[in-house]
């Protein structure tokens, strides 16, 4: 096996090993030795491929992101324009589904971002913004084509429709047996068709 994809498993395994310690534990309470106990790779490969223990974290925060753009976002824009808001709910409510572990993981680090840990904090700003650059683009979109009213507040609406979405997923996170998700999502559909439908 070559070198560079040697080294490209051993970083996807650390990485494995970090996103189940983390979303277990907090990043305070998971160490390089923890993860390396877990993944079988030495704590001295940790520091190579990481430098860090904030560089682990944003390399942990960085593949969280690319699933969820992939998955959430990426499917809301298409050559044709933006989906139905329908079809946004239904991406982020699969998304959230099918990774619970990486959505945990994101409520984790966000909340400690609010601590002492400035870097994390920078980051989690970066990260919000970045979302709302997404959700800014399919709305603008959707005013192209006529689905979303033309006077609607683009960065008002982005960041609605953002807060509207992680606190739906946290809702689930905390408390998944009585939380309807299902229900929830459904009626925000039409909570948001009717609220940036084109005025007649």
């Amino acid at each position: 096996m070559p070198k560079q994809e040697r080294a490209q498993r051993t970083r996807e395994r650390l990485l494995d090993a970090a996103v189940q310690l983390l979303a277990e534990k907090g990043s305070v309470e998971t160490t390089f030795e923890a993860i390396s106990k877990l993944s079988g790779i030495s704590r001295g490969s940790i520091r190579f491929h990481f430098g860090s223990k904030s560089g682990l974290l944003f390399a942990v925060v960085d593949r969280v992101l690319d699933i969820w753009e992939n998955e959430a976002i990426a499917p809301l824009i298409d050559d044709d324009g933006p989906t139905t808001f329908a079809g946004a709910v239904d991406a982020n409510r699969d998304f959230v589904s099918e990774n619970p572990v990486s959505g945990r993981l994101l409520f984790i680090l966000m909340f400690e971002a609010l601590g002492p840990n400035a870097e994390l904090e920078s980051r989690f700003q970066d990260l919000h913004e970045r979302f709302r650059r997404w959700v800014r683009a399919w709305i603008v979109a959707a005013q192209r084509n006529g689905s979303i009213a033309p006077e609607v507040d683009i960065e008002a609406a982005a960041a609605i429709i953002l807060g509207v979405m992680i606190g739906l997923h946290y809702q689930w996170q905390l408390d998944p047996e009585r939380f309807d998700a299902a229900r929830c999502y459904g009626e925000l559909t039409e909570v948001l068709d009717r609220g940036f439908a084109t005025r007649e």
